[in-house]
């Protein structure tokens, strides 16, 4: 045999991938005839090595040695680099002639580290693959189902990283496009991808992302809140991942001035924590992808908050993502505490009269419906129920009762004094805001007594004696509740020295008062002489309430003449001493009469007792 260099023994090193069948070739050169080839070392499980050996061709033979996938895999498991080579022995000495293959065994690998993961549109979301176990760098990686475009992905193989047979590549994804991809699903997958080996065997990995938009809202976004009540504000986490923790609450004073910016207002925002008897915070759980947070203002807060202004703001925040994206909402409260007035609170009424209690509703935010009055209830001709009508200028509204004449009478039979009170609830606590009126009933009464009077005076045209006796008529006036002035007497009128008119005075223990009129006695004479029936009728009048209410009563006087008062007098006492001497002179006659009785009575007896003795004798 002789020996050339190409007889020489061939080392060479080769990466090779446990997923493919790895071929080794021994190329034998310049030899006679066809030669048995040995390999090394080809030991292992059955059908792990395969060995061909070519026919000779042009003093050329080929040997081939065959390593399956899985024999390589066990291999790898042992060591990473591995030698094989094939040796024959040629010429009398047996001389050995070898060449050897180093290879060196990988088993790529692309690595995401967290499979799935929720991201949000707000931000960027970058993915990164590392290869490990790749003999150089790849510019070839894949990643499905993005591709390199501007504002939407970002590739990156990552070959400048390269080191220790692993590479990093990334796949930034934008904001606007996990905005896009959104609008499709809320679930997108991510794959890595490299090729390797004779066999083109896929190496990958995947991500999957969920994408969030996080809201927050705060429903309704204004609101009339009452200070009798605790105020509970649920704001609305939306379209989150997890369990939100740390929900943040502000607030500050509504100023409604255009000049304030959003960005002042930004810096007015006190935090709230959570203060027994003021605020109570709560975050809530997570149900699906919401949550709803709450914040509690006591009833005694308000109250203080409403002595500040009557607006206020109040709001939540939360920050999400990896650029700490705030979500907040807002709600303005409108703070109101509703009043009740009745005026007066205790009121006269005269029963002649329909009357009229209005309750004004002050601190109010809206018309408000169904004013109750109790003890009243609307009926025709009893009770009259109005609710009245709301002024947005004043916060206020006046509703109004009308009790009817008829039943005002009917309630003095049973009770002088009546109690009305009108209420509403407010509030999700309904609390009752009340204004009562107390009325006293009155149906004055005026009376004259006696209801007819015999007048005397002097015939028209005769001296009258200005100490000639006047005529006085009194009127009681009774169930009145104060003094009664400018009581009228018809037809007198005061002055002239005719007649004298007087209110009198108010009784408060009785409720009454006497007004008197007195007539002249020369009045009394002018009367006679201008009527034809001797009559004259005097009218004592008061009117009463509302409506004017005429009160009367009457007293007829009738006239009479007296022509000679001296003559009448003498003639009395003529008669009067005339019968008192007839007086006299019955009372002499029958004291004769008694002594002549007695004289005869002696004399009788006398004589009797003379006959007795001569009988006797």
């Amino acid at each position: 045999i002789n020996l050339k260099i190409g007889n020489k023994a061939v080392v060479s090193t080769q990466s090779t991938g446990t997923f493919d069948t790895h071929v080794i070739t021994c190329n034998l050169k310049d030899i006679p005839g066809q030669i048995g080839v040995n390999w090394s070392p080809i030991n292992g499980p059955v059908n792990s090595y395969a060995v061909n050996n070519g026919n000779l061709v042009d003093l050329s033979e080929i040997s081939t040695l065959t390593i399956t996938s899985n024999r390589l895999k066990q291999l790898k498991g042992s060591s990473k680099t591995h030698t094989f080579t094939c040796k024959i022995t040629v010429g009398k000495s047996n001389t050995a002639i070898t060449a050897t293959q180093k290879i060196t065994l990988f088993t790529p690998t692309a690595t995401i580290t967290t499979p799935t993961v929720n991201v949000f549109s707000m931000d960027s979301h970058t993915i990164s693959c590392i290869f490990a176990d790749i003999p150089e760098p790849r510019i070839d990686v894949l990643w499905n189902p993005a591709g390199q475009k501007e504002d939407s992905y970002e590739l990156h193989d990552g070959t400048e990283s390269f080191s220790g047979n692993t590479q990093m590549s990334t796949l930034a994804i934008s904001g606007e496009q996990l905005v896009t991809l959104k609008k499709s699903t809320r679930s997108h997958t991510f794959t890595c991808k490299i090729i390797v080996g004779t066999s083109k065997t896929a190496v990958t990995d995947t991500q999957t992302i969920s994408i969030y938009t996080p809201t927050a809202s705060i429903t309704p976004a204004s609101q009339n809140v009452y200070t009798y009540d605790d105020h509970i504000i649920s704001c609305k986490l939306d379209d989150i991942p997890s369990q939100a923790t740390g929900v943040k609450w502000g607030h500050a004073i509504d100023y409604p001035r255009p000049w304030i910016s959003s960005t002042f207002m930004a810096m007015m925002w006190n935090p709230i924590m959570k203060l027994p008897t003021a605020y109570n915070l709560m975050d809530g759980t997570i149900s699906g992808s919401s949550q709803t947070a709450t914040l509690s203002v006591s009833s005694p807060r308000l109250t203080m908050l409403k002595e500040a202004a009557r607006v206020h703001l109040f709001t939540c925040t939360y920050e999400f993502g990896d650029h700490k994206t705030v979500v907040t909402a807002v709600q303005s409260i409108t703070l109101y505490s509703p009043t009740a007035t009745v005026k007066p609170d205790i009121a006269n009424v005269f029963t002649f009269d329909d009357h009229v209690i209005d309750c004004v509703l002050d601190d109010i935010p809206s018309q408000w419906g169904g004013v109750e009055w109790n003890p009243a209830v609307e009926t025709t001709g009893m009770y009259k129920l109005h609710d009245g009508y709301y002024s947005g200028t004043s916060l206020s509204q006046t509703s109004s009762l009308k009790v009817f004449s008829a039943q005002l009478s009917k309630l003095q039979d049973s009770n002088k004094e009546n109690k009305f009170t009108c209420k509403i609830l407010v509030g999700k606590r309904k609390t009752p805001v009340t204004a009562t009126q107390s009325i006293t009933l009155y149906t004055p009464k005026v009376a004259i007594t006696p209801l007819r009077a015999n007048v005397w005076t002097h015939g028209t045209g005769l001296h009258i004696s200005p100490n000639g006796p006047d005529h006085a008529i009194s009127c009681v006036v009774t169930d009145i509740p104060e003094h009664v002035t400018g009581v009228r007497w018809n037809p007198a009128v005061p002055g002239e020295g005719l007649y004298t008119l007087k209110d009198g005075f108010f009784n408060e223990r009785t409720s009454s008062q006497m007004s008197t009129l007195t007539i002249a006695n020369r009045q009394i004479a002018n009367l006679l002489e201008k009527t034809e029936k001797d009559t004259a009728t005097f009218t004592c009048e008061i009117t009463v309430g509302k409506k004017k209410t005429s009160v009367t009563a009457t007293q007829l006087l009738t006239l009479h003449e007296k022509r000679d008062t001296v003559l009448i007098a003498m003639v009395v006492i003529l008669v009067v001493l005339i019968l008192f001497a007839i007086l006299i002179l019955v009372l002499v006659v029958a004291k004769n009469r008694k002594k002549q009785k007695i004289k005869s009575g002696i004399r009788k007896l006398e004589l009797g007792t003379q006959s007795g003795y001569v009988a006797k004798n």
